[in-house]
């Protein structure tokens, strides 16, 4: 009887059982696959997004520079004065000059720039 108890109930519950924890196993596994393809997606995502605005820039940037020659032809040494004096501030923070250096520094330079025009005329 004992015999017959373990043949028609226990085992079928057993393999049910192991049956069950093969299944469950294998949905965790499964999760965990379809977790890793969805952040290999979402980086591949957000790596083409990064290199496309990259790229954006890039271009922008190229573009910017084939123009600065027609720039400089155009407005001739206005621009590459204005260009100058841009950067000058840029420079001089950098160095650790005082703000009331720059000033002084920048009229000096305006100075000087009027003075050699009017020398220019004087010349000619």
């Amino acid at each position: 009887m004992d015999k017959e108890l373990i043949d028609t109930v226990r085992r079928p519950a057993d393999a049910e059982a192991f049956k069950m924890e093969q299944l469950s196993e294998a949905k965790k596994k499964i999760k965990k696959v379809l977790t890793a393809l969805a952040e290999a997606e979402k980086r591949k995502c957000i790596g083409e997004a990064e290199a496309g605005s990259i790229e954006a820039v890039g271009k922008a940037k190229a573009e910017k520079m084939r123009l600065k020659p027609e720039d400089y032809q155009q407005y001739g040494e206005a621009a590459k004065t204005t260009n100058a004096l841009e950067a000058l501030p840029k420079f001089f923070t950098g160095s650790g000059f005082k703000s009331t250096s720059i000033s002084a520094l920048l009229g000096f330079v305006v100075v000087h720039q009027e003075d050699d025009k009017g020398r220019e005329s004087l010349d000619g």
